[in-house]
């Protein structure tokens, strides 16, 4: 019982390091803003941390699988929605002309950079993981086949 009750604060200690790591990134992202490579190497490091947080105690290939096509298939509607959907509806209502408005222009960039940092973060972590707990499921089978006394 007092096993479990240590792993648990050492899990919340280390969530709460790699929360803290994710605000001091993601300020320094907002405070420095996205205009060159390296401030867009922060935004990506921001994001992954995001996903360590998020995916650091699944044991089930199951889950990074169900996040890699959520990431594939959140891109794909996401810009769709935007172009087809949200653009459309603001030119229809408010002319041509909103397209090159200060709030659309907004909208754009913020959904552009959601798609850009949590799209390919989506789909890194869920090959990642998928392959590397496949990896560990195999070799724990091969060692248990190979283990002494079964044959």
């Amino acid at each position: 019982m007092m096993e479990k009750f240590i792993t648990l604060i050492r899990n919340r200690r280390g969530t709460a390091v790699l929360t803290g790591l994710f605000f001091v990134l993601a300020l320094s992202v907002l405070v420095i803003g996205l205009d060159s490579p390296h401030e867009y190497i922060l935004a990506y490091l921001a994001t992954s941390i995001l996903f360590i947080i998020m995916v650091r105690n699944w044991t089930r290939i199951r889950s990074f699988a169900i996040l890699l096509a959520v990431s594939i298939a959140g891109i794909i509607l996401v810009s769709g929605i935007y172009v087809e959907v949200i653009c459309r509806i603001a030119m229809a209502i408010w002319g041509v002309d909103v397209m090159l408005g200060t709030p659309m222009k907004i909208i754009e960039t913020v959904i552009t950079h959601a798609i850009l940092f949590f799209g390919p973060a989506g789909i890194v972590f869920g090959v990642v993981g998928a392959v590397t707990l496949g990896i560990m499921r195999l070799a724990a089978a091969r060692e248990r086949t190979d283990a002494p006394g079964t044959t």
